[in-house]
Order: structure tokens, then sequence, then C-alpha cells
């Protein structure tokens, strides 16, 4: 009896340290020059840079080692491993539609009645890749009849893990695709760990 519980032991701690992996072991960063941020991440197998123009995203942090923001109150980006979603997800041949039921679901459940919202739809930004997949999405809530706001998602899947950039709180719809697909045209992704010099 003894030993079957600190095998429940030894193996929940085995469990926690791999889930935890990701979060311990990510090097994130930001080298900032006086008209362009380059924001970095090596976690696990992902590794990608970000370059922004500092006119438009003049000060973006890191809150923790796996999200960005990027525009105070308005655009984040996010990244994690997908089997935190669902356990086999990375067997799947639509882990992005997973992903955006799983957010949308959960949406839905936390949004109040008194909110008016638009339905779910999906967009095209045209980004084709060989290096990872991408879906595009948003809603829309009505404050009023004259007042709006998008919240627009940017899924990418590559390798196991999910990249999330997200903006809120614009009413130009245009204005929003315009500058996720500029950011999804400065993301690269490497098949090694980005060192970079300081």
């Amino acid at each position: 009896m003894n030993f079957h519980f600190n095998m429940k032991k030894l193996t929940l701690i085995i469990l926690l340290i791999g889930y935890c992996q990701t979060v311990i072991y990510a090097q994130v960063g930001i080298v900032k020059s006086k008209i362009s941020n380059t924001i970095y991440c090596n976690a696990g197998d992902l590794h990608f840079t970000l370059k922004t123009d500092k006119s438009l995203m003049p000060d973006p942090k890191w809150e923790n080692s796996n999200r960005l923001v990027l525009l105070e109150n308005h655009i984040t980006l996010e990244y994690f491993e997908a089997f935190q979603i669902q356990k086999d997800i990375n067997s799947s041949k639509k882990p992005l539609e997973i992903y955006q039921k799983w957010e949308t679901d959960y949406i839905k459940s936390n949004v109040p009645n008194s909110v008016k919202m638009s339905d779910f739809k999906n967009d095209n930004l045209d980004v084709l890749s060989k290096e990872f997949k991408v879906n595009t999405w948003y809603y829309c809530t009505y404050f009023d009849k004259s007042m709006k706001s998008y919240s627009y998602f940017v899924d990418i899947y590559r390798m196991g893990y999910f990249i999330r950039i997200q903006y809120q709180m614009c009413n130009n719809l245009e204005v929003i695709r315009s500058r996720m697909k500029s950011l999804i045209d400065q993301l690269r992704f490497d098949n090694n760990f980005i060192s970079i010099d300081k």
C-alpha cells in the first residue's frame, strides 16, 4: 500500500515536471533599437522572432515567459503546448479547429446575456506558409447602435505548439487585418535555438 502511494506521488511529480518544462526552460526577451523591436522566444521545440515597428508598438513587454503584450490593452501574443488544450490534439488533422472551438465555447460561457455579440466568423488574411498552419477569426461586441468593438484572433500551429496573436478593442476591422497581416509577415521560425546578441 505504501509503495503504491509513493508511486502515485512519483508519477504526479514526473507529470508536473514535464508539464512545466516549457515554461521553466523558456528563454524570451526583446532587443530594442531606435526604430524597431526584435522579440525572441526559445521554448522547447518552439523558436521564433518577431520584429515590430516602434512607431506602432513602442513598448512591448513579456508579462511572463509565455505571454507578450505588444500594445497595451490591444494586442497580445501567447504560446503554449497544444496538449494543454486536448491530450491527443497533436495527432488530429484539424488542431486549429479544435483550438478555436475550445476558445469560442469559453467566450460564450463567460459573456453576460446583456452583452450583444456577433457570431464567430472565420477570416482569410491570405497567409500561406509551409512552416506553420494558421487560422484567423473574429467576433464583434456591440455597446449600443453606434459603438462596436472587434476581437480578432490569429491562431498558429507549429510543431505541437499554439501561438495566438489577439487584437482587442478596435472598431475598424480593416485596420486590425492590416496590422495582423504585417505581424505575421514579420514572424520568423527556426528549428534551432535562437541566439540573440544584445
